[in-house]
């Protein structure tokens, strides 16, 4: 109590020039840190990280979950399809062709739209699911792509293709 009077007092010359007063007595650090950002006028909104890696240039350390994708047909066999990423509609198209890529994306898409609420409700500021395949290049550029669009209504999403200054 003696320390809190202190603080008190020595806030007390700053006080008139604050524009916000939080009284902080009966909140969690989890209640705090709503109050802060709705009166900061910022999202507490979780942030949902889809980031595509090769395998081959080592797991991403700050995943939270990883999906290895590379059991689905890989484009990079291809000769006319190798020097193309993901992004391109070539590989989409090659890709899209095969019933093992549309189960893939459907089970890691249904795992996130079950349980990213959960996450979000759990105080989470932010979460990592990185995809990965042999090079980085394809097929899990596809997938995060694809993730992309179909969450992106409901999740802000950052994007990161880490092998992108691999790519042929």
């Amino acid at each position: 109590n003696e320390c809190i009077q202190e603080e008190k007092q020595l806030l007390m010359p700053i006080q008139f020039r604050s524009t916000v007063h939080i009284d902080t007595t009966d909140k969690s650090v989890h209640d705090l840190k709503h109050t802060l950002l709705s009166k900061l006028g910022q999202s507490d909104k979780l942030i949902l990280i889809l980031q595509s890696f090769g395998y081959k240039h080592g797991i991403p350390l700050d995943a939270d979950y990883v999906f290895d994708v590379r059991h689905l047909p890989n484009p990079h066999w291809d000769l006319e399809l190798r020097k193309f990423s993901g992004l391109d509609q070539p590989v989409q198209d090659f890709l899209e062709a095969s019933e093992q890529t549309n189960d893939m994306f459907n089970d890691v898409y249904h795992f996130l739209d079950k349980w990213l609420p959960v996450f979000a409700e759990g105080h989470r500021h932010y979460m990592t699911i990185s995809i990965g395949c042999t090079g980085g290049q394809h097929r899990s550029v596809y997938i995060v792509d694809r993730l992309k669009k179909a969450l992106e209504a409901k999740w802000s999403i950052q994007v990161l293709h880490r092998e992108m200054k691999h790519w042929s």
